[in-house]
């Protein structure tokens, strides 16, 4: 449990240092796609090692393809993230990002009269 709040942890604290750390980023003349080439590398430097170092089987077929695409997806939307921060304020972007799903499923509730799996 212990082991598992600690990496609960960690990953907030990285998250949540994401906006400062870009805007900081961007002052010293970064752009977007380096930031994100450097995320996306030093993440799979870590997971690729923890990985080695567990001695486990690749997943099958399957599953590697859907981590793929869902790997894509995550990467379309911290392109939009990572622009964003480079264009407003970094509370504000952080703000929007989290709360338009929110408004989407709210509004889908209201305008479909269904839950949509969300709320029932």
């Amino acid at each position: 449990m212990r082991r598992g709040a600690l990496f609960v942890f960690a990953a907030a604290v990285c998250f949540g240092s994401l906006g400062t750390l870009s805007k900081l980023y961007y002052e010293r003349g970064g752009r977007p796609f380096e930031l994100l080439l450097l995320r996306f590398v030093g993440a799979a430097t870590v997971l690729g090692a923890l990985a080695l170092a567990r001695r486990r089987p690749l997943p099958r077929r399957r599953v590697l393809a859907l981590s793929a695409a869902l790997g894509a997806a995550q990467i379309g939307s911290n392109v939009a993230l990572l622009e964003g921060f480079k264009l407003a304020p970094a509370s504000l972007v952080v703000l929007l990002f989290y709360v338009y799903p929110l408004l989407v499923a709210v509004g889908a509730a209201l305008l479909l009269g269904e839950p949509l799996g969300v709320f029932g």
